[in-house]
């Protein structure tokens, strides 16, 4: 990885962490060069990446400072389920199904949800996030709305993957979404890093029939 590129993925793990809170100024450049022992050209390439992905604004004489969520949370377009049920016309449910604390040298939190449309299973989503790369998520209980939500308005992914395939239904998953063990599924496996470090996984299974991936390219 280039210096720029490690400068950046630190910066990006002090503003995850809340180390650089949200309308604060961050470290001058001339700081910043000082603390990483670079040149401050180094430091700009490493600060001009995170304005583009919407992180940081650059402010002329007043400095960088970290911006509102809100402003970046959608930069990844990472697509949020109750908007898209919602977008249908159909009324937006959800239950959290299972939820566990799994320790070892690879902490993280694991999560069962269901998304509902008009009382019917829309959405199996079976979830991991890292408890390294993100330690405030073991305060969630995502009992009242799915993690999907909380990640894309509270964490600043860099990197998302999108893999979509279509397999037979498993029989605990087919009985989570009313269908017949070996319905055919489509199914999204996406994972997202903040640099290289891997925050989240999750499969998202839905009922062949009642969902379909539109793009539009410009």
């Amino acid at each position: 990885m280039a210096r720029h590129d490690e400068i950046r993925a630190e910066m990006m793990r002090r503003i995850n962490a809340g180390e650089w809170p949200v309308n604060r100024d961050i470290p001058s450049e001339v700081e910043l060069g000082v603390e990483f022992g670079v040149a401050r050209g180094t430091i700009q390439r490493a600060l001009s990446s995170l304005v583009a992905q919407g992180l940081i604004e650059r402010r002329r004489r007043a400095g960088s400072r970290v911006v509102p969520r809100t402003a970046h949370a959608s930069r990844l377009s990472i697509p949020l389920i109750r908007e898209e049920i919602e977008d249908r016309g159909f009324a937006y449910g959800y239950r959290l199904l299972d939820r566990a604390v799994v320790g070892g040298p690879v902490p993280h939190l694991r999560l069962c949800c269901l998304h509902i449309a008009d009382g019917q299973p829309f959405q199996l989503e079976r979830r991991v996030i890292s408890l390294t790369a993100l330690p405030q998520a073991e305060a969630q209980p995502f009992d009242m709305s799915g993690p999907n939500e909380w990640l894309v308005r509270e964490v600043p992914a860099s990197r998302v993957t999108t893999r979509i395939s279509a397999e037979a239904a498993d029989p605990d998953s087919a009985a989570m979404l009313a269908l017949p063990p070996g319905a055919p599924l489509l199914v999204v496996a996406r994972q997202t890093f903040l640099a290289d470090a891997p925050l989240t996984r999750v499969r998202l299974l839905h009922p062949a029939e009642s969902y379909a991936v539109t793009t539009e390219s410009f």
